[in-house]
């Protein structure tokens, strides 16, 4: 096992100092001297070009003699296994990266509304605008709760969308006087088309098409994303003014409210606080809103719309910074991509607990079998306690998350990062008052 330093990554959405769990982590580990007065989002370990990893000379602090990881494991083939042979495997030019990436975030303000393009498409927009879309790979995700974790995941089912457009009179009339031309048109086009639209999502629902479905969705969609900003403003503005302020407090309690409205309601309204007249303010009411307790973990196919909210999470993904958006941020909004690509299945996503492997692992993996990239283990021991994990056939990310421990009889603690050769043991042992939580990222095995 080698120590390294990994990058980070500060966005707007951060957390502020020492309340983020990346910057706590970063300078566990050396990697930053946290400032108070900046926002520390995101913690990258891998060999993206965005933010590389490196392996560590020395294995207190990070140093000038140290190597990038990628330049590593190309003159360190014996530590590969079998990744060699996979065809998401580039090795040349001293160069060898890793099929995933791994990522700690910190969540003080709502992501994008965003979705990540597949394969064929990363390529087409990589080869098209390269300085906007910076590599050519998909990127399926995954993200574990670390703390409290709220995300916005795939489409509501159709029957709650169509019962917030009814209850939502701001949303409604946005959708109203969209210009349904810009879509799949089905009766009736130019501006005020969007009442069409709506009865052709309420005919597709009475018919139980799924093709239907899927058009009309899309057809409501493409018109609320490219609704005028201006017509967008007033209604979001009518709509903060019209709920009023909502507490924390009054939405936490999803007993007392099973329809989930006072919920879509409360999040819009933070929204509007945090994206003053944004169209993403609405986004609740058309995407599923999910509350994540630690070690709850969803999985994100190619080309479903997604927004974290806030808290910290432990993700991993295909190696890619692929981001298609068009809400909730000041960078580039790509509408017209968006609403092409994605899927428009509607319902509850899956929630993953990980598949017990013994008394102290659970592994993730991705419902899709075809996304092979990455499986997380999330590896928990109390104070002398101990387990020995399987033989890693890829190499290996390994993080500690909370606590103090050994790894192969190597003393590490809290921010602690390394990289694991394929085909070699990993005995994690419990040391300290309260032990140790460590992930061990890998290819699908």
């Amino acid at each position: 096992m080698e120590r390294l330093s990994c990058s980070v990554q500060n966005y707007a959405w951060g957390k502020l100092g020492k309340s983020s769990t990346v910057s706590q982590l970063a300078e566990a580990n050396g990697d930053e001297t946290t400032n108070s007065e900046a926002r520390y989002a995101e913690y990258w370990f891998g060999t993206h070009h965005a933010g590389p990893s490196s392996v560590r000379s020395s294995s207190s602090i990070p140093s000038s003699d140290d190597i990038s990881l990628a330049a590593w494991l190309s003159q360190n083939t014996a530590a590969l296994g079998s990744m060699p042979n996979r065809p998401d495997c580039i090795i040349k030019d001293n160069f060898c990266g890793l099929p995933y990436l791994a990522k700690v975030l910190s969540i003080a303000k709502c992501l994008s509304i965003q979705a990540h393009p597949d394969k064929k498409l990363a390529e087409k927009l990589h080869a098209e605008r390269p300085d906007v879309y910076k590599d050519p790979n998909h990127k399926p995700e995954m993200a574990i709760a670390l703390t409290p974790f709220e995300a916005m995941c795939g489409f509501r089912k159709v029957t709650e969308i169509l019962g917030f457009i009814n209850s939502v009179p701001e949303l409604k009339l946005v959708i109203e006087l969209g210009d349904a031309s810009i879509g799949i048109t089905q009766g009736g086009g130019g501006a005020g088309g969007g009442a069409a639209a709506i009865a052709s999502l309420e005919s597709a629902v009475t018919s139980n098409d799924p093709l239907e479905i899927s058009l009309a969705l899309q057809n409501i969609f493409r018109i609320y994303a490219n609704a005028s900003p201006t017509l967008v403003t007033e209604q979001v503005n009518l709509f903060v003014n019209r709920i009023g302020p909502i507490s924390m407090n009054t939405f936490d309690d999803t007993a007392n409210d099973p329809s989930g409205v006072t919920l879509a309601e409360g999040l819009a309204v933070r929204l509007a606080t945090q994206f003053p007249g944004d169209i993403g303010v609405f986004a609740p009411f058309l995407l599923n809103f999910m509350r994540l307790q630690p070690g709850d973990a969803i999985f994100l196919a190619a080309n479903e719309p997604h927004a974290y909210i806030s808290g910290d999470c432990f993700e991993v993904m295909a190696n890619s910074n692929n981001v298609v958006r068009m809400g909730c941020t000041p960078k580039l909004r790509d509408v017209p991509v968006l609403t092409e690509m994605l899927t428009f299945s509607h319902g509850l996503p899956t929630v993953l607990r990980g598949e017990p492997a013994g008394d102290h692992v659970r592994i993730y993996k991705p419902t899709d079998p075809a996304v092979t990239e990455f499986q997380v283990e999330r590896i928990e021991v109390k104070a002398n306690e101990k387990c020995i994990l399987t033989l890693p056939s890829t190499p290996s990310i390994v993080i500690v998350v909370q606590g103090n421990g050994t790894l192969n009889d190597i003393e590490a603690s809290r921010g602690h990062v390394f990289i694991q050769h394929a085909g070699t043991e990993l005995k994690v042992e419990g040391t300290g008052d309260d032990g140790a939580q460590v992930f061990r990222v890998q290819c699908r095995e």
